[in-house]
């Protein structure tokens, strides 16, 4: 934890400070097998019995596939509504879903893309794929800014093939330490179990409109979307990443992590060889964690020598709708003088909002078909 704070503070303060930048980090996460407990109240089973009920059987939902996300989230307010949230399902033998099932998918608007022909999870050729597509998103915000990208250390993340490609793109890596996600990684920390919880209060509200207690056919694109859009998309990340040390000042750290490393034992540097290797778990004496260190540091002992007024090279220009700025998260308190069966309710039947006009702004989501790979 403190090489990687170490590094961190050495690219805030001796790398990027006076340059346009941004902090973005993306993880995978299963979002199709998110599903409510059914717990709660129930009655006895004398009372079943006398008056004949029983939990409804819900049928079967085909569109429900093994799907992941790959959540994006960045330190600029103003960017965040345009990073793309990729969803990977997985449809039988890679095919592409019927069309009633993309017309579901584009309905659920932009930044949202759905990529077909994947196993639903992240590989080397999606990750190349999506850097890609977030260097043409920022590029087209701020043609001059620098893109550091935190992730972890994978091997989809951390290999020669997809670093070169992140090199060549003009994006900087710092990666996370290896089984310790938990402490440091924004997306771990601070969004997904939030995301997950709405997820199934979305699911659990759905339940309770129903008539037969049953959640309708494809109900989950909705569902999954509103509230990624609601967790991820609209809100501003910028003072969470501070307190994961990537703020301007290292005092903005948040209280877990001076647990560990206190705030004045951290000094910005990078890491060396032995350092690098030992944070990502991989063995220190190999050709390939040579070159995988040498690739990933090299880039900022790169960009240090550059004047601050150098730029990145360019990516695709998309054309990018005028949005709102994404804004920190509301804590609205109930009244003191609530009666507290409105409260309970409220919180039991909160569900994201209905399509509004700023979704149709943003146009229907994307559906991509991958290529498909020849058989070696």
């Amino acid at each position: 934890m403190h090489i990687f704070l170490n590094w961190t503070r050495f690219v805030v303060e001796d790398v990027v400070r006076g340059r346009p930048h941004v902090f973005i980090n993306m993880d995978e996460t299963q979002v199709s097998s998110i599903k409510h407990s059914g717990k709660g109240l129930v009655a006895i089973n004398k009372v079943k019995r006398d008056n004949l009920l029983s939990q409804p059987k819900q049928p079967r939902d085909r569109t429900d596939v093994k799907t992941s996300l790959m959540g994006t989230v960045c330190d600029c307010p103003a960017l965040q509504p345009f990073l793309p949230q990729v969803m990977l399902p997985k449809y039988t033998k890679r095919c592409v879903p019927p069309q009633r099932f993309l017309d579901a998918y584009a309905i659920t608007g932009g930044p949202f893309e759905y990529w077909h022909g994947s196993v639903g999870w992240t590989d080397s050729r999606i990750m190349m794929k999506w850097a890609t597509r977030v260097r043409s998103v920022v590029s087209s915000f701020n043609s001059d800014t620098w893109i550091i990208l935190i992730m972890d250390c994978s091997h989809v993340h951390l290999n020669v093939k997809t670093i070169a490609h992140l090199r060549r793109l003009g994006i900087l890596v710092l990666m996370l330490p290896a089984k310790l996600t938990w402490l440091c990684q924004l997306l771990d920390v601070y969004v997904y179990s939030e995301l997950k919880s709405l997820i199934r209060s979305g699911q659990c509200a759905l339940r309770l409109s129903s008539h037969d207690g049953s959640v309708p056919i494809g109900a989950w694109i909705d569902i999954n979307a509103k509230a990624i859009r609601e967790v991820i998309v609209d809100r501003d990340w910028q003072d969470s990443f501070a307190k994961l040390g990537a703020g301007d000042s290292v005092l903005d750290m948040n209280n877990q992590l001076r647990s560990y490393v206190a705030a004045e034992d951290v000094t910005p540097s990078l890491p060396t060889m032995d350092q690098f290797a030992r944070m990502v778990n991989r063995p220190s004496h190999t050709v390939i964690t040579a070159r995988l260190h040498s690739m990933v540091v090299g880039g900022f002992l790169d960009l240090q020598q550059l004047p601050l007024n150098a730029s990145p090279g360019p990516g695709a220009i998309l054309d990018l709708p005028y949005l709102p700025a994404a804004s920190k998260r509301a804590r609205p308190a109930p009244a003191d003088d609530a009666p507290w069966e409105d409260v309970v309710r409220k919180y039991l039947r909160r569900r994201p909002s209905a399509v509004s006009d700023l979704d149709i702004l943003r146009g229907p989501a994307k559906n991509w078909t991958l290529p498909v790979l020849a058989e070696p």
